[in-house]
């Protein structure tokens, strides 16, 4: 009885997914063990388990409460005796098989994969929520090394290390268009990109195998490659966005340059890190209840630029025209789609709130998520599209995404704000003047022109425009009244 209750507190700390690689476990064998059902391990597998508890027992006593940190240093440990990590070693002796890495690779690449391969059981590892998130371990594995060297011979990737420091060794900085940048080591350079990889691979699966980090750790060196040659590159990004649900009927939304699917599992390894928790509820027409995550029920996939720049931060220098090419592009994309969602709802005037974003920089360390707190967004609530709606949705975004000019980028901004997050009737008028005069406005006339257009465009009929025009010019001329009634405390009255 104490046996089993120690294999169980052994389960639940480590994760199934980790139990299941290391014992060589098929998902009916990983139930049955957990049940303690009868025949559930072979002799090999038994035998694996019981060196696994003496081990966690042994680990428990040296860790001093920093146990999954022990486990992954542990896992990752370079065996000599058997050529691999301790983690693969257990799998092996479970009757389970050892990937390779592919075949025609470079140098580079090859080591990348071999140190992927050790490293995989220690990703597997169920890990708090601090913010970190799963992490590689390469414990004297003499791979990385040969990887060190290989990186300093390389034209290409060693001049990203092209400084020397005293006690970090061999590095150097950079500058990226995702907003990050910083010193970083070419010791821990792998373990890096394996991370990288491993997030990467996680939002296209939702257990990942050994392959499949191979795959996406490979892309992450590839990517920074083409950056550094100068190449058009982009890196994925994900953003999770807080106020509509989709018809059960619907899975994805595709906009041609990215897409819009339902939330799911891929997600929550993400979402976990930050302190998105809770739901609002609100009640429909039939008595029933819609509720919405605040941390998003839809998620938006897109590809932002990337580029690299190998150079330390130096304010005197003016880097944002060039590098911030990726956060312009991050605007640009969550503020079509919400206001897509405008017009294709435009009775109800759905919010739709960014609630977190996750940019897969090859270069960021730990989960990577930026979030916001979306509780307090105004006008936020629970909105559940149908089938139609969604469709139109998709039209808005293609049409807006096909005409749209950067000249109309400060409307499209200002739009959004104005609908989704002032609270003030002044705020909202300010903002939507500031759309007519982006749209319309010119250096002489500017009253005239903006109300005349706004006619042409809205009326129906000339007696119609004569009276919109009148009314648009009474707007507008009220426009630097908030100024002078927010000092008083007032209020626009239109």
């Amino acid at each position: 009885m104490a046996v089993i209750a120690a294999e169980r507190a052994w389960f639940e700390r480590l994760g199934s997914d980790l139990v299941r690689y290391l014992l060589n476990l098929t998902d009916e064998q990983l139930e049955r063990f957990y049940g303690r059902s009868a025949a559930a391990l072979s002799s090999e597998q038994e035998e694996v388990l019981e060196e696994l508890l003496l081990l966690d027992t042994q680990v428990g006593l040296e860790s001093e409460g920093w146990t999954l940190f022990s486990w992954r240093s542990t896992l990752g440990r370079w065996r000599e005796d058997a050529g691999m990590s301790l983690g693969n070693l257990a799998r092996r002796r479970s009757g389970g098989l050892i990937s390779v890495p592919p075949t025609g690779l470079t140098e580079i690449d090859e080591t990348l994969a071999t140190l992927a391969i050790d490293s995989y059981p220690t990703l597997l590892l169920k890990h708090d929520d601090d913010g970190w998130g799963p992490s590689v371990s390469l414990s004297g594995n003499p791979a990385e090394q040969k990887f060190i060297r290989s990186i300093r011979e390389d034209s290409l990737l060693g001049r990203l290390f092209g400084e020397e420091h005293p006690i970090r060794g061999r590095g150097g900085s950079t500058l990226r268009s995702t907003g990050a940048g910083g010193t970083h080591s070419l010791v821990g350079f792998a373990e890096t990109l394996i991370g990288s990889g491993w997030r990467l691979a996680l939002t296209r699966k939702r257990s990942p195998g050994v392959a499949d980090l191979v795959e996406a750790t490979q892309h992450s060196i590839d990517t920074i490659r083409s950056a550094l040659t100068g190449d058009s590159t982009r890196v994925p990004a994900n953003f999770g966005l807080a106020g509509v649900l989709f018809p059960a009927s619907l899975d994805v939304l595709d906009f041609g340059w990215g897409r819009m699917r339902k939330s799911d599992r891929r997600d929550a390894v993400f979402v976990r890190s930050t302190s998105l928790e809770g739901q609002l509820t609100s009640l429909v027409s039939d008595g029933l209840g819609v509720a919405i995550n605040y941390s998003g029920d839809v998620v938006l996939e897109a590809a932002v630029p990337y580029l690299v720049r190998t150079a330390k931060f130096d304010a005197s220098l003016d880097w944002s025209k060039e590098l911030d090419v990726g956060q312009r592009s991050v605007e640009e994309y969550v503020n079509i789609v919400r206001l897509g969602l405008l017009l294709a709802v435009p009775e109800v005037r759905p919010v739709l709130a960014p609630s977190w974003q996750l940019i897969l920089d090859p270069f960021s360390q730990g989960v990577g998520v930026s979030w916001f707190d979306v509780k307090n967004v105004p006008g936020l609530f629970p909105f559940q599209l149908t089938e139609s709606q969604a469709r139109d949705w998709a039209m808005w975004v293609g049409r807006i995404s096909e005409l749209r000019t950067p000249s109309v980028d400060i409307a499209i901004r200002r739009m959004v704000m104005a609908v989704s997050e002032r609270q003030r009737p002044d705020d909202m008028l300010l903002d939507a003047v500031i759309v007519w005069e982006s749209l319309f406005g010119s250096n002489t006339d500017t009253s005239l022109r903006i109300t005349s257009s706004l006619a042409w465009l809205l009326g129906s009929s000339p007696e119609d425009r004569l009276l919109k025009q009148a009314h648009y010019r009474k707007i507008y001329g009220a426009r630097p009244d908030p100024c002078h009634l927010l000092a008083r405390g007032g209020s626009v009255g239109l």
